[in-house]
């Protein structure tokens, strides 16, 4: 069994010299080649028996398949940052939307009030509307109106009065 500590040292010394961001990736082939090893140095009075090689034969799936799940988790975290992203540059868009209409909010008191988004505001990449002055969360927009011209409401009154006469 000497010459199969040797070639796990070996390997080790070859990882500890390249450096510690080297990725470990090891394929059926690797496993093949350190299989081969095994049984040219073995001691031919105290060979190794079929569980030692099941074992190591499980133990490398189950490195595969942790390899495996390391790149599809990564892969999903890259994904997730992506939708993120258009998911913010999104909501920036409906909020610009809004900008110079008016617009009806819920207030944490369950109270509401309209006024107009005069702009918005980015606060940690999200988007705030400025209704009248006032910080605003774009969920809590319950309404959507285009604004009235200043005394358009006192003149249609006053039209729908002169027609009702």
């Amino acid at each position: 069994m000497t010459g199969v500590n040797g070639v796990g040292s070996t390997v080790q010394g070859n990882v500890a010299a390249e450096g510690p961001r080297r990725e470990l990736t090891l394929k059926a082939e690797d496993f093949l080649q350190l299989l081969a090893a095994q049984l040219r140095y073995q001691n031919p009075l105290e060979p190794l028996d079929n569980t030692q090689f099941m074992g190591q034969l499980v133990q490398f799936a189950v490195l595969q398949e942790l390899v495996g799940l390391r790149e599809e988790v990564q892969r999903l975290g890259e994904d997730l940052r992506e939708l993120q992203q258009e998911a913010a540059e999104q909501e920036i868009g409906r909020a610009l939307q809004l900008v110079g209409l008016e617009v009806t909010v819920r207030e944490e008191n369950g109270s509401t009030r309209s006024g107009i988004v005069g702009g918005i505001k980015l606060v940690n990449g999200v988007p705030r509307l400025l209704v009248d002055g006032v910080e605003v969360d774009l969920g809590a927009v319950v309404e959507v109106r285009s604004p009235e011209p200043a005394g358009t409401s006192a003149a249609l009154a006053m039209a729908e009065e002169a027609a009702a006469r």
